[in-house]
C-alpha cells in the first residue's frame, strides 16, 4: 500500500507532461528585449513578436502569455498606432511617430489570437489600453495617413472577441441620454459596415454583432435604439448589397425581432418593413438610376403639343416581337436572391409575427402574402419551405387572417407540410400544422358566418337606409306640394284681395264724384237761397222803409 501511494504522489507531482510557455527564462528576455527595443532593425522585432504569435497559437499558451504583464505591454505597445494627441505635423512639428505597420500587423494577429480565449477576451475588453490599440487599428486613417485593409482586417478580428466578450452589451461607455447610447466598440465596429471594405470584413463584422445580439447579457432594444448601427444594418439588409453581407445583415434583424420590445418599432421603421418584404421573393428589380431623377429635358419635351406627337402615332405603335422582347429584358433585370437571404427574412418576419398585434399588419403587407406562398412550392429548398410554413403557423393563429388564408389554400399547404418528410419541420411543428388547419377552416366557418351576417345586416340597413331616403323623400316631395299650394292659395288670395281693394277703391272714387257733386249742388242751391232771401228781405226793408217815411215826414227819392 505505501508503494501504491508513493507511486501516486509521483503521478501528481510529474510535470514533464504539463506544457510550459517558455524553454527558459532566457528566451523569454530575448524575444521581450528583441520586439520592445526599438532601435533594433525591423525584422528582429517582426521575428521576435511571430515568435509570440507562434506561442498564442497553442490554446495552453495564450492565459499564461496575457497574465505575463511585461509581454502583455509589449503585445499593446506594438499594436498601438500613432498617438492621436501628439501635435500635427507642421513647420514646428515633425508630427506623431508612425509605428511599422508590419509591425503592428504582426502584434495584431498575436491579439487575435489571444482573443480566442474566453478568459484573454474578457481581460482584452477590461484593459482600457487593449480596447484602445484595437479600435485604433480599424479605422481608416491613423492621424493622417491611411491604413492598409490587411492592418485594419485584423483590427476587426481582435474588436470581435472583444464585443464576444460583452463589452458591448450593458458595460457602456457612453451615456445613452447625452450621447445616443453605444460604446467606443460599437462605434468601430460601424465602421466595418461601410461599402469601402471588402465583403469578407464586413460580412464578418454584421455576424459579430448579431452573434453578440444572441448573448444573454446584451440588450436588444438597446441596439435597436442605437441609431447609426440601426440605419447601418437596415443598409447591409437592402437589396443590391452582397449576399454575405445581407445573409448576416438580416440574420442580425431576425435576433432583434425575438425581443419583445423591438417588434413593432421594427415593423413601422421606415425602411425595416420594406427591406424584409423585399427579401423574400426569389428575385428582385433593382432600381434604375434613370428612374431617380426626372431630367429637364424630358419636363420639357413632355409639354409638347398633341398634333406634333400624332405626326408618328403608327411608327410608334410597337410590334408583338418588340414586346416580347422589352418584357425578356425586363426579366433579365431581376437580379436573384439566394435562399439562405430569403430564410432570414422569413425567419425575422416570423419573430416579428409573435408580436399578437402586428399578425394582421404583415399578412396584409403588400406582395408579401404571394411572395409567402411561393416559398412553400416543392421547387424551393426545403430549408426555406420550413422556414416559410413557420411564418404561415404564427399568421394563422389570428382570427383576422384566417378568412383569407382559407381562401388563399393555406391548409392543404400546411397539410402536406405535416406530411412531408423532407422539410426540416420538428414533431412539434407538424402537429401544429394540423392544428392550425383545423383553426383555419374553423376561423374561416366562423368568418364566413360573421360575414354573412355582416352582409345581411349591411344588405339591412342600406334597405333601412333607402326606406328611409324614401320617406324622406316623398316628405319633402309632400311638403313641396304644399308649400306649392299653400303659395297657390296665397297668389289666389292676394290677387281677389287686390281686386277687391281696386273695386272699392273705384266705388269710393264714384262716392267721392258724387259727393263732391251733391255738395257742389249744396252749395249753388245754398248760395241762391241765400241770394234769393237777401233780395226779398231788402224788399221788406224798402216796403217798411216806405211805410214809415210818411212817420217822419222825409223827403222822398
Amino acid at each position: 500500500m505505501a508503494g501504491d501511494e508513493a507511486e501516486e504522489e509521483a503521478w501528481w507531482d510529474n510535470t514533464e507532461d504539463t506544457p510550459t510557455l517558455w524553454n527558459d527564462e532566457e528566451e523569454r528576455g530575448r524575444i521581450i528585449e528583441a520586439a520592445s527595443n526599438k532601435e533594433n532593425e525591423k525584422e528582429v522585432r517582426v521575428g521576435a513578436i511571430l515568435e509570440l504569435r507562434g506561442k498564442a497559437m497553442d490554446s495552453n499558451n495564450r492565459e499564461m502569455l496575457w497574465e505575463d504583464e511585461e509581454v502583455r505591454a509589449l503585445i499593446i505597445e506594438c499594436s498601438r498606432g500613432p498617438d492621436p494627441n501628439a501635435p500635427k505635423k507642421s513647420l514646428y512639428s515633425e508630427g506623431p511617430e508612425v509605428p511599422d505597420e508590419a509591425l503592428r500587423m504582426v502584434a495584431l494577429s498575436t491579439m487575435c489570437q489571444l482573443s480566442q480565449s474566453s478568459v484573454c477576451r474578457r481581460a482584452i475588453a477590461d484593459d482600457p489600453k487593449a480596447s484602445e490599440a484595437i479600435i485604433m487599428a480599424v479605422g481608416k486613417y491613423a492621424v493622417e495617413a491611411e491604413q492598409s485593409y490587411e492592418l485594419r482586417q485584423r483590427g476587426f478580428i481582435a474588436l470581435t472577441g472583444v464585443c464576444l466578450a460583452g463589452t458591448c452589451s450593458r458595460d457602456a461607455w457612453k451615456d445613452p441620454v447625452t450621447e445616443g447610447g453605444g460604446t467606443d466598440v460599437f462605434d468601430a465596429m460601424l465602421l466595418g459596415f461601410k461599402s469601402d471594405m471588402p465583403e469578407i470584413v464586413r460580412s464578418g463584422v454584421v455576424g459579430t454583432i448579431w452573434s453578440l445580439v444572441c448573448q444573454n447579457d446584451t440588450s436588444p432594444v438597446a441596439v435597436w435604439k442605437y441609431k447609426p448601427l440601426r440605419e447601418a444594418v437596415v443598409a447591409c439588409a437592402m437589396p443590391g448589397e452582397p449576399f454575405e453581407v445581407r445573409e448576416n445583415a438580416l440574420g442580425l434583424l431576425w435576433g432583434l425581432a425575438t425581443c419583445e420590445d423591438n417588434r413593432e418599432a421594427m415593423w413601422t421603421h421606415e425602411y425595416c418593413q420594406a427591406v424584409l418584404v423585399q427579401s423574400v421573393p426569389p428575385t428582385f428589380a433593382p432600381k434604375a438610376e434613370e428612374e431617380e431623377e426626372v431630367d429637364e429635358y424630358t419636363k420639357m419635351m413632355a409639354g409638347l403639343e398633341v398634333e406634333e406627337e400624332e405626326v408618328d402615332e403608327e411608327a410608334d405603335d410597337p410590334v408583338e416581337g418588340e414586346e416580347e422582347g422589352e418584357q425578356d429584358e425586363e426579366k433579365k433585370l431581376e437580379d436573384p436572391q439566394t435562399a439562405p437571404v430569403r430564410e432570414k427574412a422569413l425567419c425575422a418576419i416570423t419573430a416579428l409575427a409573435a408580436e399578437k398585434s402586428l399578425r394582421e399588419a404583415i399578412w396584409s403587407a403588400k406582395k408579401l402574402g404571394p411572395a409567402l406562398l411561393d416559398c412553400t412550392k416543392k421547387t424551393e429548398p426545403p430549408p426555406l419551405r420550413a422556414a416559410a410554413i413557420r411564418c404561415l403557423l404564427e399568421l394563422g393563429v389570428c382570427y383576422e387572417n384566417q378568412l383569407s388564408m382559407y381562401g388563399a389554400g393555406v391548409p392543404e399547404i400546411l397539410t402536406e407540410a405535416a406530411a412531408d418528410k423532407t422539410l426540416p419541420l420538428s414533431s412539434l411543428e407538424r402537429r401544429s400544422c394540423k392544428f392550425s388547419v383545423e383553426r383555419i377552416d374553423e376561423g374561416a366557418e366562423w368568418a364566413a358566418t360573421i360575414a354573412a351576417e355582416e352582409k345581411a345586416e349591411k344588405d339591412a340597413r342600406l334597405q333601412a337606409a333607402q326606406l328611409e331616403t324614401e320617406y324622406i323623400e316623398r316628405e319633402r316631395q309632400e311638403a313641396e306640394a304644399e308649400e306649392l299650394r299653400r303659395s297657390t292659395e296665397e297668389t289666389r288670395c292676394k290677387a281677389e284681395r287686390e281686386e277687391r281693394e281696386r273695386e272699392i277703391e273705384k266705388e269710393l272714387k264714384k262716392l267721392a264724384h258724387e259727393c263732391e257733386t251733391i255738395h257742389n249742388m249744396f252749395e249753388a242751391a245754398t248760395e241762391e237761397m241765400v241770394a234769393e232771401r237777401r233780395q226779398q228781405r231788402n224788399k221788406e226793408l224798402e216796403a217798411w222803409w216806405e211805410s214809415v217815411l210818411p212817420l217822419f215826414d222825409l223827403p222822398t227819392k
